[in-house]
């Protein structure tokens, strides 16, 4: 795709951004916000250099503490390859059974997948290139999702491609837009740089970002004649005192094959006055979630923390008032490994899908449960999803997620990780939601692994062990499962 708008901006700085999929280097990041040298609000990636580069320089001057300088200079290294007006990027990852559930890391999604990357950068335009293959995915096994264009027009960048979001602090979840789903063909806006509106009132608000997209679920469904529906999400952000984001989402899903799209049509679904978007009929616009997320981040003495919470809705409970809400809570925390730049990270994470009315109970102490609405949906039968995996937490609906995770980075920077997840599927064993197993299942899992640099590319390793599988009623399927990956970047 080619995207030709705008002019007179000035050079981006080491392309358009940092994408999402890579924990190290998002972990250096809410390292050096934490910290005070980065700022604005986090909870968008792909996360732009506009507003990362400007932290590195801040943070050399004011020589940092070891650890916090071995941050920089490992995101200085992917600044400077970002520089070049030409990059490649290739990968390849293989496993003997993808993991069950997905989180900000990019790890394999088939049992082969490989891709390969080239972006030219004219300082304005960005071009990136790319394709790939799985072995056996839904739909062609060669696929063109690392193509876009993007070109910055002053503090936005514009784009259209293959673009993977996260959306919301979530380190394991994230409950609107993750990358559970492969990504869909889109065109967008970002701004870049998290400057406050220069306006009364609205100049309150602090540093400020906004991203909106909109593409297609470029895909034949099944249970309906409503093919190829459109997904539209609009995010705000914005930092109203030091190290506090308040982030504010909003997802639509409509048209598709068969179904109205017009002017009326999208102008009930981004303004649902009275009863537009809950009549309960086929003449609904579509499909809406709503949210928000919340995030502190502070230095504890020499620790880096943070805590943070998403909630989102699958309803309204009036004009304008979400209600029946999935949410997430969770805290991290970073600190150094000795005196050298050595660096650990901890991170604790309660994810729930099954939705809770808040505004239809009598106590909001005291919420309703309404179990199968989590990315479901009367129209589209299919739910909020893409090639049947949830655009959202990759649990699915109706289910529950507790995660304990921690990761170790040497002095060489060879990354050590280990996690461990408790998995309630389906909690109330009906069939027809959007949970991963059609009856209710507990999964422990386990996970251990590292990514080791060399001078020919990153070398990963992971093993993983489950003590259940989805679909499995009354017995326990134990599964081990081992994940290799290498991946260069000039």
């Amino acid at each position: 795709m080619t995207l030709l708008l705008f002019a007179g901006a000035p050079p981006l700085h080491a392309g358009p951004w940092l994408p999402a999929g890579d924990r190290q280097v998002r972990e250096d990041v809410e390292l050096l916000t934490a910290a005070g040298f980065i700022q604005g609000p986090l909870g968008s990636w792909p996360l732009p250099w506009m507003q990362v580069a400007p932290g590195l320089a801040l943070a050399r001057q004011g020589a940092p503490a070891p650890h916090i300088l071995a941050a920089v200079r490992r995101l200085e290294r992917l600044s400077a390859r970002d520089l070049q007006s030409t990059r490649v990027e290739a990968r390849v990852q293989a496993t003997t059974d993808p993991d069950l559930l997905r989180d900000f890391e990019d790890t394999a999604r088939e049992t082969v997948d490989a891709g390969f990357r080239y972006e030219f950068d004219s300082g304005r335009l960005t071009l990136s290139l790319g394709g790939g293959y799985r072995d056996g995915q839904d739909g062609r096994d060669f696929h063109a999702e690392n193509s876009y264009a993007a070109y910055a027009a002053g503090n936005w960048a514009l784009y259209a491609g293959y673009v993977q979001h996260w959306w919301g602090p979530g380190q394991d979840s994230a409950l609107l837009f993750s990358n559970n789903a492969r990504p869909i063909p889109q065109i967008g806006i970002k701004r870049l740089q998290p400057t406050p509106i220069d306006l009364p009132v609205l100049r309150w608000l602090g540093p400020f970002k906004f991203d909106a997209f909109a593409g297609i679920l470029t895909e034949k469904r099944e249970s309906t004649r409503y093919d190829n529906p459109a997904v539209v999400g609009f995010r705000a952000s914005f930092e109203p005192a030091d190290g506090f984001e308040i982030g504010l989402n909003r997802a639509l899903q409509l048209c598709g094959r068969n179904r109205p799209c017009g002017a009326g049509t999208v102008f009930d679904a981004l303004f649902p006055f009275g009863d537009a978007e809950n009549t309960g009929t086929l003449d609904e616009p579509g499909n809406q979630l709503g949210g928000f997320d919340l995030t502190y981040r502070f230095m504890a003495g020499n620790v880096a923390a943070s805590t943070y919470m998403e909630w989102e809705a699958e309803d309204e409970a009036g004009i304008f008032l979400l209600d029946r809400f999935v949410r997430m809570y969770g805290a991290t925390a970073a600190g150094a490994l000795g005196e050298q730049g050595a660096s650990w990270t901890a991170n604790v994470e309660y994810t729930n899908t099954l939705a809770k009315g808040y505004f239809d109970a009598n106590s909001f102490l005291d919420p309703i449960t309404f179990v199968g609405i989590a990315y479901n949906n009367g129209i589209y039968r299919e739910g909020f999803t893409y090639r049947d995996d949830v655009l959202g937490a990759s649990i699915g609906g109706d289910s529950e997620l507790i995660t304990l995770r921690g990761s170790i980075t040497d002095t060489s920077n060879r990354r050590y990780y280990a996690a461990y997840r408790r998995a309630e599927l389906n909690s109330p064993d009906r069939i027809g939601n959007m949970a991963l197993s059609r009856n209710r299942e507990r999964v422990n899992m386990l996970t251990a692994g590292a990514v080791i640099p060399t001078s020919f590319g990153d070398l990963s390793g992971e093993l993983r062990l489950q003590d259940d599988r989805p679909n499995t009623p009354d017995r326990s399927s134990a599964r081990i499962s081992a994940e290799i990956g290498w991946r260069t970047r000039f």
